[in-house]
């Protein structure tokens, strides 16, 4: 577990606008799904591994997955970002992981998933470390589940759709 976990402790400078996916991408998803996939032993230990830095690292995979979906036209990335998002909150305050939510709301309405199925599929997949807004966000109000509340907006990229902090 310590193996996996470390693969997360080297962000190159240029991760957050760098290509979908890159590496650092690829460590953070074996991560989640050694989560998803775990017994209740493997998931304590990922979750006890997970340090500020590398709860950190979780929530900037998070964000680019939600824009790695797009790309791949696959939903796969959204259920790892929200999974990344509610290991990341065992160690970071909310506030700072509810601004991600929204990305993948507009993820799941431009790949036509049902964006409720999809925020509870991630929250049963957390389990008892899910934490309760991620399964409450489709019940917000339409305007509250916007890119532009949050202070996101959409931008084609030469590397496609990347969202950034307006």
């Amino acid at each position: 577990m310590t193996e996996l976990l470390s693969g997360l402790d080297d962000v190159p400078e240029d991760y957050f606008w760098g290509p979908l996916p890159a590496p650092l991408d690829e460590a953070a998803a074996k991560v989640v799904d050694s989560y998803i996939g775990g017994d209740d032993d493997e998931k304590a230990k990922i979750v006890d591994g997970i340090d500020t830095d590398r709860a950190w690292t979780l929530s900037g995979y998070a964000e680019r997955a939600a824009s790695l979906a797009v790309h791949e036209r696959s939903p796969d990335p959204l259920i790892r970002g929200l999974v990344a998002i509610g290991l990341a909150a065992t160690r970071l305050y909310h506030k700072e992981l509810l601004l991600l939510l929204p990305l993948f709301w507009r993820s799941a309405e431009r790949l036509g998933v049902d964006g409720t199925l999809l925020f509870t599929s991630a929250a049963d997949l957390l389990g008892d470390v899910a934490p309760s807004w991620i399964r409450a966000f489709p019940d917000r109000e339409p305007a509250n589940r916007t890119l532009a509340v949050m202070g996101y907006e959409e931008r084609e990229e030469p590397n496609g759709l990347l969202y950034h902090r307006a």
